[in-house]
């Protein structure tokens, strides 16, 4: 469902008949599509109605805009149909962390994707996989290298402020030795301790086993 809803939508069926039940408020002068892929399939013979789309508006009009583009993976140049096209309204980099998308598309096996019915407005788009990848299998997949961060800029900001000694707070020996190596002394490194919790637990494992994080 675009614009996608706080909570799911409950959804029921009974031979042809398909009920859903909205559980948001919905938006006013706002259009919405319900997707069915390809889950609506005929009785006797299971013809698929490829895509199948419902759409209504809470206003007097219908949005009418449309996006489309291609992704390829920067890494091979190929094509990953997992990827999720998502569109933002708020263009901070937590929003993709903290808040869901306002609107979702799937790639094709050619890496194509299309949103329709969109309103006039900025967004921010992004690719992303929900596979379960990990933070280093996702930038090896993107063709990113495991941390691309250059610690050198972050030592000619020190420089900048006459600082030539740190103490870092840091779990990462990486960052330690990229610091030193741009000339930047660090005095000592302060560990950074919390605890874990469930929703983080598996994103540390990661950092300690594939990215030597001392935790």
């Amino acid at each position: 469902m675009s614009p996608v809803p706080k909570s799911e939508p409950e959804i029921e069926s009974k031979l042809k008949t398909v009920t859903i039940r909205l559980r948001d408020t919905l938006e006013a002068n706002t259009t919405y599509t319900l997707n069915f892929g390809n889950a609506v399939r005929d009785v006797n013979e299971s013809n698929i109605a490829r895509n199948f789309t419902y759409i209504f508006s809470t206003g007097s009009t219908f949005d009418s805009l449309t996006l489309s583009g291609k992704v390829i993976l920067a890494a091979n140049g190929k094509v990953d149909s997992t990827l999720v096209v998502m569109l933002h309204k708020n263009g901070d980099d937590s929003a993709v962390v903290n808040e869901k998308p306002r609107y979702l598309a799937r790639l094709d096996s050619s890496g194509n994707f299309r949103f329709r019915n969109l309103p006039w407005g900025t967004f921010y788009i992004y690719a992303l996989q929900d596979q379960g990848y990990d933070t280093v299998e996702s930038n090896l997949r993107l063709g990113f290298a495991v941390d691309a961060r250059d610690f050198g800029i972050a030592a000619a900001m020190l420089r900048l402020l006459s600082q030539d000694k740190v103490r870092l707070l840091t779990n990462n020996p990486a960052k330690v030795a990229g610091l030193e190596a741009a000339g930047i002394t660090v005095a000592e490194r302060v560990p950074h301790k919390l605890p874990p919790n469930p929703h983080n637990a598996h994103y540390l494992e990661v950092k300690r086993d594939r990215t030597g994080h001392l935790l």
